[in-house]
């Protein structure tokens, strides 16, 4: 059977301080953040995500990924110039998740979800979505400038589902962000040859999860406004663009990582 969130808790000792000889500084009294301290904190926010979900071996899949993910980036010219990377995580949890340097995660549970390729694009849509409003960089400029007289921005110590998940989590955007990413993804998906009605479909998994008893999967619902909110948000901000001849939907190269998937997945379950 088909599983969508684990619950297992672990915790990732320490703490990311404002100043370290060993480390990249955060320099700034205020303003913008330095590249060097945006890529200071992709880089511990990224070990600390991938110490609880490993990225999945399968060059296969995440070739695919990384693949779809690049050529929705080529296809929107507006995209801050980043280098973006497209990451799938060894996890049955459904989620995806980007951080301020344009890394990008997606989880083997959301590509087991997915029926088509416009679903899968919708999600990665979502997070370049962020990017291209500079969300998470404007969420982290606040958290950085608050922490500074304490010269601590991330505490590392405690369960992950805490720390990353849920509201005013190290993943929480905000609803007033992530309503603005929902308005834009439908653009991204529909200038990279989508059709950009596949984000509406991609939006009712997350429905789907909303009816969810399960912590975790709460914990991720928490991070957004509710599904019918952002399904209508999408729906307008689809009606706004031009018809467009053949859209994609779905490719032969996704149902062959579809049937590699379920292979995985059968051998698991003997």
């Amino acid at each position: 059977m088909q599983r969508f969130l684990s619950i297992a808790v672990r915790t990732v000792a320490g703490f990311l301080v404002l100043v370290s000889c060993s480390a990249t500084p955060l320099e700034q009294d205020g303003g913008d953040l330095t590249r060097s301290e945006v890529e200071f904190l992709q880089r511990k926010l990224s070990e600390a995500m991938e110490a609880h979900w490993p990225p999945l071996a399968h060059k296969k899949v995440t070739r695919y990924v990384d693949a779809l993910g690049q050529a929705i980036v080529a296809r929107n010219p507006s995209l801050p110039p980043l280098p973006y990377e497209f990451v799938v995580l060894r996890s049955a949890d459904v989620l995806t998740a980007s951080l301020p340097g344009g890394k990008v995660y997606v989880t083997l549970g959301l590509l087991q979800q997915v029926e088509y390729e416009g679903e899968l694009a919708a999600s990665l849509a979502h997070e370049l979505a962020h990017q291209h409003a500079g969300h998470s960089l404007r969420v982290w400029r606040g958290r950085v400038n608050a922490a500074r007289p304490a010269q601590i921005i991330l505490e590392t110590n405690g369960p992950f589902e805490k720390l990353f998940l849920g509201k005013d989590s190290y993943l929480d955007l905000g609803a007033e962000f992530e309503r603005e990413a929902d308005e834009t993804a439908p653009a991204l998906l529909y200038r990279a040859g989508f059709d950009p009605r596949t984000y509406g479909s991609f939006l009712q998994i997350v429905r789907r999860l909303e009816k969810s008893r399960l912590a975790l999967v709460q914990g991720l619902v928490s991070l957004h406004p509710p599904a019918d909110d952002r399904v209508a948000w999408a729906r307008e901000a689809s009606l706004t663009l031009p018809p467009s001849r053949d859209p994609k939907v779905s490719s032969a190269s996704f149902q062959e990582i579809k049937i590699i998937l379920r292979k995985v997945e059968a051998l698991r379950g003997r």
